[in-house]
Parts: C-alpha cells; sequence; structure tokens
C-alpha cells in the first residue's frame, strides 16, 4: 500500500478548524458543510480514499437534503394553489397565504443556499491554489500567508450563509404547514357550523 501527503481539514462556521479524522462528524451533525483542504500529513493511500467517500457521502446527502425541501416547498405551493382553485378570495385565506408565501421563502433560501454553497466550494479551490502558491493573482511567494487569510476571512462568511440559509429554509417549510393546517382545520370548522345550522 503506497502512501500519500493528503490532510483533511474542516472548516466550521464559527471558524475553528479540525481534522476531519478526528471532528469529521460533530461538523455534520450540526448540519455545517466540510470541506476539504490540502496539507501535509502521511496517511495510507487506502485510508485517504475512505476518507474521501466519506466526504462525498456526506455532500451527496446534504445535497440531496436540501433539494428534498426544495421539492417540497414546490409541491406544497402546487398543492395549495390546486386546492382553492375556482375559489373566490376571502378574507378567512389570509392563512394559506401566509403558508404559500413560507413556502415561497422557503424555496428562495434553498436555491440562496446552494448559491452560498458553490461559493464555498470554489473559494475553498482557490485557498488550495494559493496556498500551493499556483494562483495567478500572487505575484510573490510572500503574499500567500495574506491572501491565504483574505481567502479565509470570506470562505467563513459564505460558510456562516449556507447555515444559516439552510436554517431558515427548514424554519419557513414548517411555518409554511402550521399555517396551512391552521387554514384547513379553520375551514372544516366552518364547513362543521355550516352544515349544522
Amino acid at each position: 500500500m503506497k502512501s500519500g501527503t493528503i490532510w483533511f481539514r474542516a472548516f466550521t462556521p464559527d471558524g475553528g478548524q479540525s481534522r476531519i479524522l478526528e471532528h469529521r462528524q460533530k461538523a455534520v451533525e450540526k448540519g455545517y458543510p466540510v470541506l476539504i483542504k490540502l496539507c501535509r500529513l502521511r496517511i495510507g493511500t487506502q485510508m485517504a480514499e475512505n476518507e474521501l467517500e466519506v466526504y462525498r457521502q456526506s455532500r451527496q446527502g446534504q445535497d440531496k437534503y436540501t433539494y428534498f425541501l426544495l421539492a417540497a416547498a414546490g409541491a406544497s405551493i402546487a398543492f395549495a394553489l390546486n386546492q382553492t382553485k375556482g375559489q373566490a378570495l376571502q378574507p378567512s385565506h389570509w392563512p394559506l397565504a401566509l403558508a404559500v408565501l413560507s413556502w415561497a421563502a422557503s424555496f428562495f433560501m434553498g436555491c440562496r443556499r446552494l448559491h452560498a454553497f458553490e461559493a464555498v466550494l470554489n473559494l475553498n479551490q482557490q485557498l488550495i491554489r494559493v496556498q500551493k502558491g499556483t494562483h495567478e493573482a500572487l505575484q510573490h511567494r510572500a503574499e500567500i500567508p495574506i491572501a491565504g487569510e483574505a481567502i479565509k476571512t470570506h470562505l467563513y462568511a459564505e460558510n456562516n450563509k449556507v447555515g444559516s440559509r439552510g436554517r431558515w429554509q427548514f424554519r419557513l417549510l414548517i411555518a409554511g404547514a402550521a399555517s396551512y393546517i391552521g387554514w384547513h382545520t379553520w375551514e372544516m370548522y366552518r364547513a362543521a357550523i355550516t352544515s349544522a345550522g
């Protein structure tokens, strides 16, 4: 078995760095995207491949979750609009309108989360190139630490956006569901009163 020179490091939104070998699971449990940074550490190639596979699976799981929430928000909007098709607008529809707006905001936050995560990946790639000294903006090796810190600062800010937008995507989806259930319960209550009277 050959040995490689790859070090995996996790960047979390709070700005801390930790070895992915030790703290990767904690970062994933908190909902932080886990990024890979290439540095030096002697580990076996088999272990490096295993860690890369774990990273890939984690990333795929995060993507699937985001797309699931996007699909749920879109389907909820379509369902709510289909249910009120042909009905006249009434004051009692305000909870339904709130639900549709919450789902639309959830969809928007999910799209913004994906956009921010792409920015995080791009910044991480730039950071690797800066640390290797191969970034096209570098004119002298003395610029590497300064450029690296500037990119890290921006990286942490974008990473915070990913986490925040992911939380809001979920919260708004749930708020829309609660509002829709409230509207539906009210409509059932009104129908019961109308049929009884």
